[in-house]
C-alpha cells in the first residue's frame, strides 16, 4: 500500500509538471502563420516552447516560411520580463541566425503584456520585411535593454514610440541599427537620464532625413561608438544638449554622413578630454561645415580634434556650429515670479535663487 501511495504521488508531480503553463509557439504551414500562446504546450515539432530565459534556437525548420505572427489572446494572462529575441530565432553558429525575414505583419499585440518587461532586447532583429509595428499598447516603464530592438528592420518607413517610458534604460545600443528604409524619428519623448551605451543607435539609417533627440540627456553615457555612422540623408545633427563627460568613446560617431553639414554643440561645449578612443570620428563627412566656415578637409585629422565650435580665428577651427537661443519669458504662477528660460536649446525654470531643468528637476549650483 506504501509503495503504490509513493507511486501515485510520483505521478501525480508528473502530471502537474506536464500541465505547467508555459508561453509557447505554432506554426502553420499552409497558413504561414506563428501563433504565440499562453498554456499548456502540446506536443509536436511545430509547437516550440518561448523561454527567452534560455536562449534556445527556435524556428530553425521555418524561419523562412513565417509571413504572419499572431499573439493569442491567451498572452494576456502572462507579465513575462523578459521578452529578448521573440520575433527572432537566434544565432545558429557564429555567421548564421534564424531571422524571420519574410515576416510582413504581427497582429494582436494589444495581447502582449510588457508591463514587467526589463529586456527587450533583439525583439524585432533581422524582420526585414516587416512594413510597420503598432506598439502603442507597450508600457516600458520598466525595460532597462532596448539593444538591437528594431536592429535590420529594413523595410520600416516610419515608428510611432511616442508611448514609450524610457526612465528606466540603461542600454540602447544598435536599437535602430540597419533600418535602412526610415525616413524620420521622432524621440523626443525619450527618458535617457540613466542610459550608458548609445553604440551605433542609428547605425545604417540610410534614409534618416529628420531625427528629433532634443530630449536625450547623456549625462551618464560612456559609449557614443558609430551612434550615427552611415546616416547617408542627415543634413544636421544636434547635440547641443548633449553632455560628454563620460563618454570615452566616439569612434566612427559621424563616419560616413556624406551630406551632412551641420552639427550644432552648446555654447559651454567641453574638449571632450575623456575620450580614450575618437578614431575616424568625422571620416567621409565631406560636406561639414563647421559655424565660422571651416570646411571638412580630408587632410585634417579625422579624430576629436577638430570636434569642438569652430573659432578659427582663436586658433581653434572645428566642425561644430554653436547653436545660441538666448530668450527670456515672465511668466506669473502660484503667486510665485517664476523665470523661463531658453538657453542652448534648453528650457530652465527660475524660481528664487533656484533652478530647475523642464521636468521640474533641481539644477545642482
Amino acid at each position: 500500500m506504501k509503495k503504490f501511495t509513493i507511486l501515485l504521488f510520483l505521478m501525480c508531480s508528473v502530471a502537474y509538471a506536464q500541465a505547467e503553463d508555459v508561453m509557447y509557439t505554432r506554426f502553420s504551414q499552409s497558413t504561414r502563420t506563428l501563433t504565440y500562446y499562453y498554456g499548456v504546450k502540446p506536443s509536436g515539432s511545430n509547437y516550440e516552447q518561448y523561454n527567452p530565459g534560455t536562449g534556445g534556437i527556435r524556428f530553425k525548420q521555418y524561419a523562412k516560411e513565417i509571413d504572419i505572427v499572431v499573439i493569442d489572446a491567451s498572452m494576456l494572462n502572462v507579465h513575462p520580463t523578459n521578452l529578448r529575441n521573440m520575433f527572432y530565432g537566434g544565432y545558429i553558429n557564429a555567421t548564421d541566425s534564424l531571422r524571420l525575414v519574410n515576416l510582413k505583419e504581427i497582429r494582436g499585440l494589444e495581447n502582449l503584456q510588457t508591463d514587467e518587461a526589463v529586456t527587450l532586447e533583439d525583439m524585432f532583429y533581422g524582420c526585414e520585411s516587416l512594413q510597420s509595428i503598432d506598439l502603442s499598447h507597450f508600457n516600458t516603464s520598466k525595460v532597462k535593454i532596448f539593444s538591437g530592438m528594431f536592429y535590420s528592420c529594413a523595410a520600416l518607413t516610419s515608428l510611432d514610440l511616442s508611448s514609450f517610458e524610457t526612465s528606466a534604460a540603461t542600454k540602447m545600443e544598435s536599437m535602430f541599427g540597419h533600418c535602412y528604409s526610415l525616413t524620420d524619428l521622432d524621440l523626443s519623448n525619450f527618458n535617457t537620464e540613466n542610459v550608458t551605451d548609445m553604440a551605433g543607435m542609428f547605425i545604417r539609417c540610410d534614409a534618416l532625413e529628420t531625427l528629433d533627440i532634443s530630449s536625450f540627456n547623456t549625462g551618464n553615457v560612456t559609449t557614443m561608438e558609430s551612434m550615427f555612422t552611415s546616416c547617408a540623408e542627415l543634413k544636421t545633427i544636434d547635440i547641443s544638449h548633449f553632455d560628454f563627460s563620460k563618454v570615452t568613446r566616439a569612434d566612427h560617431m559621424f563616419q560616413y554622413d556624406h551630406v551632412l553639414k551641420t552639427i550644432y554643440c552648446n555654447t559651454d561645449f567641453n574638449d571632450l578630454t575623456s575620450l580614450e578612443n575618437s578614431d575616424a570620428m568625422f571620416g567621409g563627412c565631406f560636406a561639414l561645415v563647421g559655424g565660422n566656415g571651416t570646411t571638412y578637409d580630408t587632410s585634417l585629422p579625422k579624430d576629436k580634434t577638430y570636434a569642438r565650435p569652430d573659432d578659427p580665428v582663436s586658433s581653434k577651427p572645428g566642425y561644430f556650429t554653436v547653436k545660441s537661443t538666448e530668450g527670456v519669458e515672465q511668466v506669473q504662477s502660484d503667486k510665485v515670479q517664476s523665470t523661463k528660460v531658453l538657453r542652448n536649446g534648453q528650457l530652465f525654470i527660475l524660481v528664487g535663487d533656484q533652478t530647475y531643468d523642464a521636468r521640474g528637476v533641481e539644477i545642482k549650483k
